[in-house]
């Protein structure tokens, strides 16, 4: 009886025990679905969020569509359309039907035109099956914040924000870059990388870890920069670069921006309180970032995209951005690498002209843009529509119309042709192709710019033509398809469309070379101090030789005056001397007017262009002020000095130019490498046969000879000059030198009318 009261009592523990672990169990079951209900509300209405900002970043855009006059139609990844801007049916009704239905957009355009399309989808689809896994060893270039760098050193804040918030501080022990919040000024706030990292032929990695505010509100826009301006250059430096936003002002999307436009969206946020591990990668054209939620080990998808519109080939400073919030970036490295991909792969260009399938649209051109879209887990096409109608038949017209004068054209020995404004050839005559050396097709093929010496003088020409409508005995350098230069005048008028738009130029070129030429011109007058007899001597010998000459002096010191008389006075004087100047050139511009590109190699290469290496050829290469080319192109032109080689924009052929090399500089070229500034390697190849040209205040006993051989060359040999009026120019330190004198000189004598020049007759330079 005992027995079954203790198994009754032992049963009945039992069963407590198991249903007491039933309810637990129950419990934590409970707990887990609530935590999972929770997160999936917290999911849906980030996904609400993210359809409403799409809707109203949608609207804007039909908004600005109709502004501009640009209709838009939209697709999806099998192309049939889904949907139009509010101004599209102003074009065609049609589209109603065709949207309704998702009728594909080859019955709108017609087989021909779409064509151009799935061309250029091809090209598309090749990049992305390109080998981006494949790639040399990564060389880390910087590991940091360390001690010491600092804020408007090693790191240049962004010059427009009025206070800079960002400092370098330390906390738990590693030291960190640190923004201070202040949302009520609601600024881009900007901090750049000093040092230049990653040019168009290097991959770029970026590695970091962010820190997020404890306030959520205080996490906006917390971006690396890729390919950007220095702070002290730009106004926003990411428009000239990329921007990858880890999470955006309203922290629900992520993106990346080109020019500060979007061109990959998705919905993403960041927790607060939170350490995240950023990567960056721009390998070729194509970019990606992976974020990884250091706490729990969770990575979000990688952001990736391969832009057709490569832009990183000018300035490359990294950066870090916040939009005035609160922010955190420590233990950063960058590594860069050769990449296997040249910038012309990414150029792709994507305008089209069109028709529309549509009677009422018969003779109607479209230029047609296309934009792909991948937000929100689907693809999305857009088609931008532009009637270039007008222009094209303006063009047709102006055709038609310069016909009419064919015969005027081949009878005049003027030299007569008519050029667009964007510098294309529309007519010319015999006598222009016989002064030149081209063939008609070749000229009408050709950009403006390299018929002239200096390609700069073209849109100093179009200023001044443009200021009065027309110009006579205008003087400029150009020069033949074989480099040989010219002395013109040219007479111009511009032409205009009916409304009164300037669309282009009537010119007539006669070369004056013979009437300026001089059988050898003496050098430069520069003045008889031992210093300057030195200089000439080695210009003398650099003239006997075809060894690269380094023309270093201050502004106005004439370094140009004497590359153009070791030029005239070498072997080479037959041929080119072609002159750029390194400091109004910068990044791809530059490296397009060195190296040449090919049709497409970017954005405006509307056609294939020869390089000034090419032209130099056989002749000398005048660079001046070398020391502001950009790193990028810097390392492009080491190459070519080493081998004699080089390659156009956008083109794998190697070419091969023979010229003699003369640079000038107005800097210390060895302080700009121990600055990073310039690179060391090039700072060798060029620094051979140096030449100082001595500053003006530094050899005052030139002053008086330079001053009567000046006042001979301005025509008024027989003018005096007062002691005082001398005392006083050598006490004037002279910061423009020769040039600053020249001018000076020119305006006394206006002021004195030819009698003697007195201290009353330099205004200012007393008191300075």
């Amino acid at each position: 009886m005992k027995r079954n009261v203790h198994s009754t009592k032992s049963a009945k523990k039992e069963g407590v025990r198991q249903s007491g672990g039933k309810e637990k169990l129950l419990r934590v079951t409970v707990e887990k679905y609530k935590h999972a209900e929770l997160a999936l509300k917290n999911l849906e209405k980030k996904y609400q969020e993210s359809l409403e900002i799409r809707d109203k970043l949608n609207r804007e855009i039909f908004a600005i569509r109709a502004l501009v006059n640009m209709p838009e139609l939209y697709l999806d990844q099998y192309w049939n359309i889904v949907g139009y801007s509010v101004d599209f049916p102003l074009l065609t009704n049609k589209i109603y039907e065709f949207t309704k239905k998702r009728r594909h957009i080859r019955e709108l355009l017609g087989d021909d035109d779409y064509r151009k399309i799935e061309q250029y989808l091809e090209r598309v689809k090749a990049l992305e099956e390109l080998p981006y896994d494949k790639g040399g060893k990564w060389e880390l270039k910087y590991s940091g914040p360390n001690p010491t760098d600092r804020i408007g050193g090693t790191f240049v804040p962004y010059k427009s924000v009025p206070e800079n918030h960002w400092e370098i501080i330390e906390r738990d022990g590693k030291l960190r870059i640190s923004h201070t919040p202040h949302l009520g000024s609601e600024v881009d706030c900007f901090l750049m990388s000093a040092e230049e990292f990653g040019g168009a032929n290097e991959d770029i990695r970026i590695v970091c870890k962010i820190k997020t505010s404890n306030q959520i509100e205080n996490i906006r826009d917390l971006s690396i920069v890729l390919s950007g301006a220095s702070g002290k250059e730009a106004t926003n430096p990411d428009f000239v670069g990329y921007t990858i936003c880890n999470g955006s002002s309203s922290n629900s999307q992520t993106r990346i921006q080109r020019k500060s436009a979007n061109i990959f969206i998705r919905s993403e946020s960041l927790e607060p309180g939170m350490e995240y591990q950023v990567t960056v990668e721009r390998i070729g054209g194509k970019i990606q970032r992976f974020l990884k939620n250091l706490k729990t080990q969770a990575e979000e998808p990688p952001l990736c995209v391969i832009d057709t519109n490569a832009i990183y080939d000018g300035q490359n400073h990294i950066g870090f951005h916040t939009f005035s919030a609160e922010a955190e970036f420590y233990d950063i490295e960058i590594y860069t690498r050769r990449s296997l991909f040249s910038i012309g792969q990414f150029r792709i260009p994507y305008d089209f002209e069109v028709g529309i399938k549509d009677e009422n649209l018969k003779g109607r051109v479209f230029k047609l843009k296309v934009g792909k879209d991948e937000s929100m887990g689907r693809i999305l096409y857009m088609l931008m529509f532009e009637d270039i109608t007008r222009r094209k038949k303006a063009e047709e017209s102006l055709r038609r119309n310069e016909e009419k004068f064919r015969a005027l054209f081949e009878k005049s020995s003027d030299a007569l042709c008519t050029t667009t404004r964007e510098g294309r050839f529309i007519d010319l005559n015999q006598a222009l192709l016989d002064l030149f050396g081209y063939s008609r097709e070749e000229m009408l093929n050709l950009d403006v710019r390299e018929i002239y010496v200096n390609p700069n003088d073209r849109a100093i020409f179009q200023r001044e033509i443009e200021k009065k409508g027309y110009i006579r005995d205008y003087e400029v350098k150009l020069k033949k398809k074989n480099g040989t230069k010219m002395d013109c005048v040219l007479a111009s008028t511009v032409r205009r469309d009916k409304e009164g738009n300037i669309w282009g130029y009537q010119t007539s070129i006669n070369d004056i070379t013979e009437r300026k030429r001089l059988v050898k011109k003496d050098p430069p007058y520069f003045g008889t101090s031992p210093s300057m007899k030195k200089v000439m001597e080695l210009v003398s010998m650099a003239a006997e030789s075809d060894t690269t000459v380094a023309l270093m002096g201050e502004t106005g010191s004439g370094k140009g005056l004497l590359a153009q008389w070791i030029h005239d006075h070498s072997r080479r004087s037959s041929r080119a001397f072609v002159e750029i100047n390194c400091s109004g050139l910068k990044g791809e511009i530059l490296a397009s007017e060195l190296f040449g590109h090919v049709r497409g190699a970017f954005t405006s290469a509307v056609q294939d262009r020869r390089g000034l290496i090419r032209v130099a050829d056989g002749g000398t290469l005048f660079l001046d002020e070398i020391s502001n080319m950009s790193l990028s192109v810097q390392a492009e032109f080491l190459k070519v000095i080493e081998e004699k080689q080089y390659r156009r924009l956008g083109e794998d052929k190697v070419r091969k130019s023979d010229f003699r090399l003369i640079c000038s500089t107005n800097k210390d070229l060895f302080e700009e490498t121990k600055q990073g500034r310039f690179r060391q390697d090039l700072y060798f190849r060029i620094h051979v046969f140096p030449i100082h040209l001595p500053p003006l205040r530094r050899r005052l006993e030139d002053l008086h000879p330079l001053i009567k051989n000046i006042l001979k060359t301005l025509g008024t040999p027989n003018v005096d000059i007062s002691p005082e009026a001398l005392d006083l120019l050598r006490k004037y330190p002279w910061p423009g030198n020769i040039r600053e004198l020249r001018n000076v000189l020119e305006r006394a004598f206006l002021l004195a009318r030819g009698g003697t020049l007195t201290a009353s007759h330099f205004p200012g330079l007393g008191m300075l």
